[in-house]
């Protein structure tokens, strides 16, 4: 049997599966032996997507054997960004379900396109308690 540390040696060492539209790179995704979703968190995400035409990042997740997860005090297990960069969405996700102590603060978080939180989303296991929006003046 392979112990753990060789086990995710050989997880670094995996390259991505590339996927093309018209030549120019529109997802990246990591699979693990099972073929089931998989990065280690502390690496990077299993799947990138890009805006293909300008080769921005669309969004980020994170998975662990198939599983949206990402340790909450890594950050969060999706990102979606606006074209050009800006953060437009970031989700926790704890084994599968959106998850965050109220304490430490919302599971969802949505921005305007210059970096405003235009409602915040508060779970518990998989559990909406509340939604919080904001007064946006434009």
């Amino acid at each position: 049997m392979i112990s753990f540390w060789k086990k995710e040696f050989i997880e670094l060492l995996k390259l991505p599966t590339v996927i093309t539209k018209n030549g120019i790179i529109s997802k990246l995704h990591y699979r693990n032996e099972n073929n089931k979703l998989h990065r280690n968190q502390l690496v990077g995400p299993a799947v990138i997507v890009y805006y293909y035409e300008h080769g921005w990042i669309c969004y980020t997740y994170y998975y662990n054997n198939g599983i949206r997860h990402r340790s909450l005090k890594e950050g969060p297990a999706f990102i979606n960004y606006y074209e050009g960069g800006n953060i437009c969405l970031e989700s926790y996700y704890v084994n599968g379900k959106m998850h965050r102590p109220i304490e430490e603060g919302p599971a969802s978080i949505s921005y305007t396109y210059k970096g405003i939180v235009w409602y915040e989303q508060y779970y518990i296991n998989g559990n909406m308690c509340y939604q919080i929006n904001k007064k946006l003046n434009f």
